[in-house]
């Protein structure tokens, strides 16, 4: 995505998948920082609590961690209509 200065917006989305491998679920896309434009989602990780840490990038220098859980996670995904799935 562009914005009217025509700098790039970057946006992240979700994927759940079955055992199979197939895709079964995803969340609209989102931004883990509103202020900047380039970002980059490196990893995510999860505790025994249902905490989740995802750590992203801003702007080609600096590094951040974003803290969530899991039952976050889980309302943002959306199941996958079969359309959808050979994309």
């Amino acid at each position: 995505l562009r914005q009217p200065d025509r700098a790039k917006l970057y946006w992240h989305t979700l994927y759940a998948v079955d055992g199979s491998g197939t895709l079964i679920e995803r969340s609209d896309p989102f931004k883990l920082d509103l202020e900047r434009s380039i970002e980059f989602a490196a990893g995510i990780a999860m505790d025994q609590r249902g905490g989740v840490a995802i750590s992203y990038g801003t702007d080609d220098h600096d590094s951040w961690i974003g803290v969530t859980d899991l039952d976050s996670i889980e309302h943002a995904l959306r199941p996958v209509v079969d359309a959808e799935k050979d994309r």
